[in-house]
């Protein structure tokens, strides 16, 4: 989306804002509308400021949830309606955590203290309606069920999303039985440290880790999420892998590169700068020139493409520059770090690995060559040779069979190196009257008010994009208008 589509959708929203209406979306679909996918600080500066000077602010702030929470664009300055109190006897609340008040300024670079980590950005910290706990009213026996058909190592005891009693552990159980083999959940239940969403993450880390867990309120103070050890290593892993795949890339590339002597290096890399003494000071950038040079590429790796290796490094390139920056607290995509751990080149030339690259490359260009087939095949349009060409071209394989489980029960393949996402998919079958004959049997197990409440928001959002769009004649006008004639 440019400026002016981004524009329009504030617009939009500030006029929804004036007539009681706010709009509502996930971070991600709002952080969409500058194209970005994650949190980088200075996407994160540009959307602050930018809704801001429409007149509004997220409610929650966008920057303290994890990136599919629900925020509200309101009114700027806008005082919310406070909760009803509850009570929390049993539960303990440490510190003063103020939910969804920011007090602390901005830095003059635009790096506002605000962005630091907070307990929200854990994914599991809000849950969406969907934490499991039991009331103190179920019987053990129905806690200890749900905790193994789960794999779950402790539950909330709530009375409402509002109210929390407790909660049970396999450890509270068992000492609870041992104390009393009788023992019903009353007895087991234990005390929970319960967190507002915009507590700093390093804060409450020793906690997490006395407690092996911590519950998590909304906006709203209602108890949405929970927070595990478990939950820690996986953000740590997902964080911390980049960095040590992106020092791997480097020190392997830097390897190779030693190949060329260091004159002909600075002569690629540095022809109006100070030459380098050796290869330890060369960065990504100086990797990249070296290897675009089909002389240099011939000498260093003849056996794979040049250009597509290139297109490769340069992605690595920009992930390298956000992750030593730390411009994202957003976890890298899976796909993304698959890619990085096939950058792996070395001196033996291993067949094998040269293989799985030149494989991963021609299997996302098959991927998306499958997808813009579809477009074409799937037409219904008949009215010249053109169409019907298309009609008749024999689909690949994998599109068959894609089609094939989506016609008999709405299934969805996602292979690897998949570019586009199911809902890209979804878009082009319903479009082309591609229909499923009955639906996936695991949505029988699909909450029918949930699923309903979802799409209700899902259209919201939808409408609001649509209101905030150009028409066909406005964009033409500010974008093609075709130039004056010349007078005849």
């Amino acid at each position: 989306m440019d400026k002016s589509d981004r524009q329009e959708f504030l617009d939009s929203a500030r006029r929804a804002a004036d007539e009681g209406e706010p709009t509502r979306l996930s971070v991600r679909q709002l952080i969409g509308y500058w194209n970005a996918a994650g949190r980088g600080s200075r996407i994160a500066y540009r959307v602050q400021a930018e809704v801001q000077s429409a007149g509004l602010e997220t409610y929650p702030d966008f920057r303290k949830v994890s990136l599919d929470t629900l925020v509200t664009l309101r009114l700027l300055g806008e005082t919310p309606t406070p909760p009803a109190e509850t009570s929390n006897e049993a539960s303990t609340v440490p510190g003063d955590s103020a939910s969804g008040v920011d007090n602390r300024e901005a830095t003059d670079d635009g790096d506002d203290a605000s962005t630091a980590l907070t307990i929200g950005t854990i994914p599991s910290a809000d849950l969406g309606g969907e934490l499991i706990g039991v009331t103190p009213q179920d019987t053990l026996t129905k806690a200890k069920t749900l905790m193994m058909m789960h794999d779950f190592s402790q539950l909330p005891v709530m009375t409402s999303d509002r109210s929390v009693t407790g909660a049970v552990t396999w450890r509270s159980i068992s000492q609870a039985v041992m104390a009393n083999p009788v023992a019903t959940l009353r007895d087991a239940i234990d005390e929970v440290h319960i967190y507002d969403f915009d507590h700093d993450l390093l804060a409450v880390l020793p906690t997490i880790i006395t407690d092996d867990f911590v519950l998590v309120r909304d906006v709203e103070r209602r108890v949405r999420g929970i927070v595990t050890t478990s939950d820690l290593a996986e953000v740590y892993h997902q964080l911390a892998s980049p960095f040590f795949l992106v020092g791997e890339i480097d020190r392997r590339l830097r390897q190779l590169i030693r190949k060329v002597p260091i004159s002909d290096v600075n002569a690629l890399c540095r022809p109006d700068r100070p030459p380098e003494d050796d290869h330890d000071g060369l960065t990504m950038g100086d990797y990249q020139r070296i290897l675009e040079n089909p002389t240099q590429w011939g000498l260093l790796l003849p056996q794979l493409d040049r250009v597509a290796f290139v297109h490769v490094l340069q992605e690595v390139t920009s992930i390298r520059n956000d992750l030593m920056h730390f411009n994202n607290s957003d976890p890298i995509d899976a796909d993304t770090i698959e890619k990085l751990k096939q950058l792996f080149p070395d001196r033996s030339f291993n067949p094998a690995v040269i293989d799985e690259f030149n494989d991963m490359s021609r299997l996302e260009m098959e991927r998306v060559r499958d997808f813009i087939i579809l477009h074409y095949k799937a037409n219904q349009r008949d009215d010249t040779a053109f169409w019907r060409d298309c009609q008749a071209v024999v689909a690949p394989d994998t599109l068959k069979h894609k089609i094939e489980l989506f016609r008999e029960r709405g299934h969805f393949i996602r292979y690897r190196w998949e570019m586009f996402q199911p809902a890209s998919w979804l878009a082009i079958y319903t479009g082309f009257d591609i229909l499923p004959k009955t639906w996936d049997p695991s949505l029988d197990g699909v909450d029918v008010e949930s699923l309903r409440r979802g799409l209700t928001e899902m259209r919201k959002a939808v409408r609001v994009a649509v209101d905030a769009a150009p028409s066909h004649e406005a964009f033409i006008e500010q974008y093609a208008r075709p130039a004056p004639m010349a007078a005849q």
